[in-house]
Parts: C-alpha cells; sequence; structure tokens
C-alpha cells in the first residue's frame, strides 16, 4: 500500500498524554509561589496548553512584564520537573497505535513545546520513548515556536517536511505544523478541538481516539471539503477567546478585527500611523493564511478609537488598498478598542 507520509510526529500535551493536572497544578502552584492569585476555570486554564510558556502565562493569567515572565518560567519549570510531569496519563490506545505504526514502516516522533529534556525523560518514564526515532522540544530561552520544532525533527530524520504529517490537539499546533509546510491531523480529545470543530485548509482529518489514526492513513480520508473552515497563522495575533482569526465559507473569507498587535512580541504599536499599518500587516497575513491577499478585499470595517485620527489613517490605509478596484469600507468610532488599540480593521475578501 502507499503512504501518503513517511514521518508522523505527534505533539506530547493533549495528543500522546493527559498532562492537565500537573500542569495546571504547577502553573497555580507557581502564580502562589509568586504571590499572586490562582486561577482555576477550566476554560482559562486550557489557555496554557499549547504555546511556548511565557505565552501560557500572558494568556491564561494576563502576565505582560518581561522580568516577572522569565522568574514565573523558571519557577514552572523547577516545580514540572520535580512533581507536575508524573501526573500525566496516557491516552488509551496511544502505545497500541504507537507500536501498529513502528510495525507498519512509518518513522515516528515527538515535536512538543514542552522543554525538550522534560519530554525526553517523560517518554522514558512513560515507556514511549522505544517507538520515537527522535523527540524535540522548546529549548531553555523559549525562542523555539512550534514550526522550528517540526523543522528541527525532519532535518534530525532527513525526512521531507512534505512527507511529514504533525498530529496534535490545539490551533497551535496546526499553525506550527503550517509554519513548517507539513499536513496536519487534529484531535478531538486533547484540549483545543471538540466535536463542533470545523476545520481549515490543511487539516487533513479529526480524530475522535488515537487508533482512528490508522484508519485515516489507510483511508485516505480527508476533511477539507468541509465548506466551513478556520484560518490560523502565527503571523497575526493569536485568538485568544471563542473566536477564529478568520474563517472562509464558499468563495469568500470574513476576517475578525485586526489590532495593531506585532504578533511575536505581543507588543501594540505606538501612535495612529504605526498602528494602522501594524493592523493591516496583520490583516494582509491572516488572508495570505486563507489563500487570498488584500487585492481580493470586497470589503472593510475600520473600527477608530477617536474620528480626529481618520485622515492619519486613511493616509496609511491608501498604500495598501490604493490600486485597482477598490473595496468598500466603513470607518465608525466607537467607545473603546481591545487593550486600548487605536484602530481595529475587519475585511471580506474572496478566496
Amino acid at each position: 500500500m502507499k503512504k501518503d507520509y513517511d514521518l508522523i510526529v505527534f505533539d506530547l500535551d493533549g495528543t500522546l498524554m493527559d498532562t492537565s493536572p500537573g500542569i495546571f497544578a504547577t502553573a497555580n502552584a507557581t502564580r502562589k509561589e509568586m504571590g499572586l492569585p490562582e486561577e482555576h476555570e477550566f476554560a482559562q486554564l486550557k489557555k496554557f496548553v499549547g504555546p511556548p510558556l511565557k505565552d501560557c502565562f500572558r494568556l491564561t493569567y494576563g502576565m505582560e512584564d518581561d522580568s516577572e515572565l522569565e522568574r514565573a518560567v523558571s519557577i514552572y519549570r523547577t516545580i514540572y520537573g520535580e512533581d507536575g510531569k508524573f501526573r500525566a496519563k496516557m491516552y488509551p490506545g496511544i502505545k497500541e497505535l504507537l507500536k501498529t505504526l513502528v510495525a507498519r514502516g512509518y518513522t515516528c516522533a515527538v515535536g512538543t513545546m514542552k522543554y525538550e529534556p522534560v519530554a525526553r525523560e517523560m517518554m522514558q518514564y512513560f515507556g514511549l520513548a522505544p517507538y520515537f526515532s527522535a523527540m524535540r522540544g522548546s529549548d531553555a530561552d523559549g525562542k523555539l515556536n512550534k514550526a522550528m520544532v517540526i523543522d528541527k525533527v525532519c532535518r534530525e530524520l532527513g525526512i521531507p517536511n512534505r512527507r511529514t504529517v504533525l498530529v496534535g490537539d490545539t490551533l497551535h499546533d496546526f499553525a506550527g505544523a503550517m509554519g513548517a509546510g507539513v499536513d496536519f491531523i487534529a484531535v478531538r480529545y486533547g484540549f483545543g478541538f471538540d466535536e463542533k470543530s470545523t476545520l481549515s485548509r490543511g487539516i487533513k482529518a479529526l480524530l475522535d481516539k488515537p487508533l482512528d489514526l490508522l484508519e485515516i492513513l489507510d483511508n485516505g480520508d480527508s476533511m477539507e471539503k468541509n465548506e466551513k473552515m478556520v484560518v490560523v497563522t502565527e503571523k497575526a495575533p493569536s485568538a485568544i477567546g471563542p473566536y477564529s482569526q478568520a474563517v472562509s465559507a464558499g468563495p469568500f473569507v470574513m476576517t475578525s478585527g485586526q489590532i495593531p498587535l506585532h504578533p511575536e512580541t505581543g507588543k501594540m504599536a505606538t501612535g495612529i500611523e504605526e498602528q494602522t499599518t501594524q493592523a493591516l500587516h496583520n490583516l494582509q497575513a491572516v488572508l495570505e493564511a486563507a489563500g487570498s491577499n488584500l487585492s481580493k478585499v470586497v470589503k472593510t470595517t475600520v473600527f477608530l478609537a477617536d474620528m480626529d485620527d481618520f485622515a492619519a489613517m486613511n493616509g496609511v490605509y491608501a498604500q495598501f488598498f490604493g490600486e485597482g478596484i477598490l473595496p468598500a469600507r466603513s470607518a465608525v468610532q466607537v467607545a473603546k478598542l481591545p487593550k486600548a488599540a487605536l484602530v481595529e480593521i475587519e475585511a471580506i475578501a474572496l478566496r
């Protein structure tokens, strides 16, 4: 039987193992040691799974100070290394799945945002290490993103990205797969996707349980025909609430409002001109992730905190939409924008 993939890379948290008991307990223990309030809402704690550790503390607890984040990461790693990592539970069927995949000639690997030495120790402790030809995770400085980790796995094993698929449970995993140029299979039993999830370009299938992967690989089942698809990219600020960066439906792409946060640093641009520039760069990145671009935009809505900024915003806007058929546009003043931004821009575009 012809195989679509030679390498199957597995995320760890929420894909191979339910690590939430140790992660959530360690995150709150970190906050307690720092003299800060804990979080007990499950929906909020779920945000702690997937991103790099600094982003986890930002998203879950609203921490922004860099020195405070550095301290939180250090404390977290110490506590998790001593106790949290051993609270994980393997999902039913994982060991059988890995044993079968290896027997069928697939190369299996781990690609996780968990600190690499901890990930390796966990795979050894829970008896999964023998099934993996490579195990890669985040670095001590937190400079690696998911796409970089996947690239490291492919390079180490000498297997092309185009012959690789990532199996993961969050939109962060999906964005990493897209960034690395590999296919993605999402699992519903983890932290990020559920039975109501709609899929995006590049997501090949949804798994309700680990052993479903064998049938997917055998039959080449794909969910790409789904007409309503989520759009995700690491090149624009992540969706941190119950919404998507964009959704494509039929011939259209509809984006969420883009505010002027830099996607890599999470910092807000300053001044209306810089903020408009960054918001439009974010909008462009989301559209490109959907297979569209600014030239295909048919309608924009510009939200301003102060209509007196309209002329300055409009001057920058014209640099992005200055030729061809100009999109329809609405511009409105609002009482307040997220994170006290001066401008937010959304769009509808053709795919």
